[in-house]
């Protein structure tokens, strides 16, 4: 399958080396780039320009040649359509619904280094079209009284509507002149209310709209009776299927009956129902217990008749997919498969390498790794040059580079600390079995099942939390904390929430990474809560800053604020924020469902299953188009929905999507992005690379 080259801003050699954000600009190191990127072309094969069409469905195809990663359309007003193209094509069709009279529609070709081409066609299309009739009043809803008010919207396109007609039993009754109101001429657009009289049982309404020789007829079938509608459940905050990085995830949604709803009960195998409570308005929300890996779990919500509702949902806790410095990992169905820069041994396949090395082969695309026969992986935490894996069976396995005794695998009462790298998977030991893992710069963090935290590595900030700022290559319980749920690494910092929604933070304070209203060089070696937060159920950290997500849907963030990955507010003027702010750049509307970040750049998912991002983004940082650095989460990641999984790396990210795909995006250095030989290495890629790797 084919790969997508996407051309990036210059670059300054230093970042390449040394992975860190720089701003200064230097010239590509590939200087034949241009040669092997051909201009995008696009042509609107059909509808031909100036045709007169009698169907209101226009079937579109485009004509494509060139280098088109992706397109975007529009007809007339709409709002353009964006798709990421998996592979060539030539053609491209789909169907649009075009309005009478005259339509415009144009269409766009991106190329994968943001260059464009577009085409544009106008055609026509005939008024003599049938109404159409939207019924306002669900299908079979029961209704508990005589009278029932009748509800639609007509919409005549071919003009103004001649007659209206409404039989209910087949017996036709009589429509007063009032009951249709006109609500726009362009196109003509009725609302229809009438006053019904029901009959108990069913009730067969029909409404018949008449334009010139064309008609239309909509049925509603009405019960009138015992009430035998089940309560309605929406509105879930957390997609179905998906990643969470915490054991007490919050679930909430909105739960609605036509007359009460006398319960809402959470299901779990093996486990006593929950009884959730409902506010008056319907909303609902919940902490659900998980175990490391899938979990299953049924909602059942009961009416006072007795009616019920089951929805059954699963979410996934632990992070399949993870990127690093320069290097990217997913698991797929319990197997680990990595990718790229493998100096240290951190892709975890027994040696070291760079690209280009064929002998052994460089990990330029996925490879397997195993963590031992009959173990099966759950979770993944990459970090700068080191690798973290979470087993089925409770184990944590590191690998890569251990300069600070970061890997936890340690020798029990020797003096020395153990620097060796690890060039594949090593048992690391703890007391009790593991249900989380996650990597910082050079230190790690441990969660334990019974909600101990457990550090290593580099200790110089006090990152470990033990009290102390002495470097430890074994796991160390970390000072001062109960009921963990979820724990965070930023570069030198270290983040636990606790079940009650508390974060407590230790470590490192010279960006205000600590929220404590100021910056420092001290080391804080034991942790302490953070003031002005409450209720938070997700956090993500970057290099130096942190967001966070409440139960009531709000973002909050700290620390470092040099590429507005925190957003940008009138009063931070140099770059750091230095307590809790709410992040009020980001749309308050979007639907989140958790939190997301690296390096200097934040992600927010959407209940939708879409991730924005915004903060720095001079390297395909963000899976946008735009080559600027964003304040705010303006577009989601280009072409990507029903994302399950998202982790975020120092200049790259990593994603699966809902039917098991993997795909990554920003900056290729040393095969990061796991596209193979094809891929341009230091190099940017903007629009998201679809990895070839699939399930065993």
């Amino acid at each position: 399958m084919p790969t997508y080259l996407l051309k990036s801003l210059p670059l300054c050699g230093a970042l390449v080396m040394a992975l860190s954000a720089c701003t200064s600009e230097a010239p590509l190191n590939d200087t034949d780039s241009d040669d092997r990127l051909q201009p995008p072309a696009v042509t609107i094969a059909s509808p031909d320009n100036g045709v007169e069409l009698d169907d209101a469905t226009v079937d579109v195809t485009l004509a494509l040649s060139g280098d088109v990663a992706a397109l975007r359309y529009a007809l007339n007003d709409a709002t353009p359509e964006e798709i990421l193209l998996d592979e060539v094509v030539a053609d491209y069709t789909f169907e649009l619904n075009a309005h009478p009279g005259s339509n415009v529609l144009w269409a766009e070709a991106i190329a994968s280094d943001g260059r464009t081409a577009r085409d544009e066609v106008a055609f026509w299309l005939s008024a003599d079209l049938p109404p159409q009739i939207s019924f306002e009043s669900a299908s079979q809803t029961p209704i508990f009284e005589e009278s029932f008010t009748l509800s639609a919207a007509i919409t005549s396109p071919g003009g103004e509507l001649d007659a209206v007609e409404l039989r209910v039993n087949d017996a036709n009754i009589s429509v007063e002149e009032d009951a249709l109101t006109l609500v726009d001429e362009a196109p003509y657009t009725y609302s229809f209310e009438t006053v019904l009289t029901l009959s108990e049982g069913e009730n067969l309404i029909e409404l018949r709209a008449t334009h010139g020789d064309a008609s239309v007829t909509e049925t509603l079938l009405l019960t009138r009776g015992q009430d035998t509608e089940a309560p309605t459940l929406a509105e879930i905050n957390l997609p179905d299927g998906s990643s969470v990085e915490s054991r007490q995830p919050w679930l909430s949604g909105r739960v609605t009956d036509n007359v009460e709803v006398a319960e809402l009960r959470l299901l779990k195998e093996g486990a006593d129902a929950v009884i959730i409570s409902v506010n008056e308005d319907g909303t609902f929300g919940a902490p659900v217990d998980l175990l490391p890996g899938p979990n299953a779990f049924t909602l059942e919500a009961e009416d006072v008749f007795g009616n019920t509702t089951s929805l059954e949902r699963s979410l996934y806790f632990g992070a399949r997919t993870s990127a690093g410095g320069s290097h990217t990992g997913a698991i797929l169905n319990g197997q680990i498969f990595a990718w790229g820069r493998n100096n240290k041994g951190q892709a975890g396949v027994g040696y070291t390498s760079n690209l280009g090395d064929t002998d052994p082969a460089h990990p330029d695309a996925p490879m397997p790794v195993s963590l031992g026969e009959g173990e099966e992986a759950v979770a993944l935490a990459f970090g700068q040059n080191s690798s973290l894996a979470l087993s089925a069976s409770g184990q944590v396995y590191a690998w890569g580079d251990n300069g600070d005794g970061q890997l936890c695998v340690g020798t029990p009462g020797s003096a020395e600390l153990d620097e060796e790298d690890r060039l594949e998977p090593t048992l690391v030991t703890l007391s009790e079995p593991a249900i989380a893992i996650f990597r910082g710069n050079s230190h790690s963090l441990i969660l334990g099942a019974s909600g101990q935290v457990y550090a290593c590595g580099d200790n110089g900030s006090g990152q470990l939390g033990d009290g102390t700022t002495e470097s430890r290559d074994l796991p160390t319980p970390v000072e001062g904390l109960e009921d963990v749920i979820a724990i965070r690494a930023g570069s030198a910092s270290s983040y636990a929430l606790t079940a009650s929604g508390q974060v407590y933070a230790w470590g490192r304070n010279s960006y205000g990474n600590l929220a404590l209203g100021t910056d420092d060089s001290d080391a804080h070696p034991t942790p302490a809560i953070i003031d002005g937060l409450e209720e938070v159920v997700d956090l993500a950290n970057g290099r130096d800053h942190v967001v966070a997500l409440t139960r009531t849907g709000e973002l909050f963030g700290w620390g470092l604020n040099a590429s507005n990955q925190l957003g940008q507010q009138p009063d931070w003027e140099d770059g750091e924020v230095h307590e809790v702010a709410p992040l009020t750049t980001i749309d308050a509307s979007l639907n989140l469902a958790r939190v997301g970040a690296g390096g200097n750049q934040s992600f927010i998912v959407t209940a939708e299953g879409l991730a924005y991002g915004w903060g720095q983004n001079g390297f395909g940082n963000l899976g946008t188009p735009t080559e600027d650095d964003l304040t705010n989460a303006e577009d989601p990641v280009f072409g990507l929905v029903g994302l399950d999984d998202l982790g975020v790396g120092a200049l790259h990210s990593v994603a699966l999507r809902n039917d098991g795909r993997i795909f990554t995006w920003g900056w290729s250095f040393q095969g990061s992005l796991g596209a193979g030989e094809s891929a341009i290495n230091a190099w940017s890629y903007r629009v998201p690379v679809l990895v070839d790797v699939e399930a065993p």
